[in-house]
């Protein structure tokens, strides 16, 4: 479906985990909105699949994040942890890179769960929608993420 065919995009989890509204973690320039409008994840995987089909605009040096825009339009940024950026590449092994088009269910990033938490790094992955001010609203749907099907933000034209 092309830019601007639907009114709402339904943006599923990059990962099964527990959802909740960005607006609760820890950390000031993702939870004040900052980022854009989003959602975290208490991550129970260590692969994050791409959570809708699009074009990947940037990977972050050390591989925590990646950004990108769906075919609607929609930007993402996803980021994995709080406090990662101190964190080494090494945790992260990336499978993409800018330019590429990825399918919605494509694995991203994989992440070294056991490095991270051995580093006291809660392994929380948020997923912002960077161009929110294009959205009439972004819905957030808090809950168990039991899958990758589980729709988690809908942003509204």
């Amino acid at each position: 479906m092309g830019r601007g065919m639907n009114d709402k995009i339904q943006i599923a989890v990059p990962v099964q985990g527990m959802v909740f509204p960005i607006t609760e973690v820890e950390d000031d320039i993702f939870a004040t909105g900052t980022m854009g409008k989003g959602i975290a994840i208490i991550a129970r995987e260590a692969a994050i699949v791409s959570p809708l089909k699009g074009k990947i605009e940037a990977v972050f040096s050390d591989n925590h994040a990646v950004g990108m825009t769906s075919e609607e339009g929609v930007g993402l940024l996803i980021h994995i942890g709080l406090g990662t950026h101190d964190l080494k590449s090494r945790d992260f092994k990336v499978f993409v890179q800018k330019g590429m088009e990825v399918e919605k269910g494509q694995e991203l990033i994989r992440m070294d769960m056991k490095n991270l938490e051995t580093a006291g790094e809660a392994v929380t992955v948020l997923v912002t929608v960077i161009n929110d001010n294009e959205y009439k609203d972004i819905k957030i749907y808090a809950g168990d993420a039991g899958d990758l099907s589980y729709v988690a933000m809908e942003a509204i034209r």
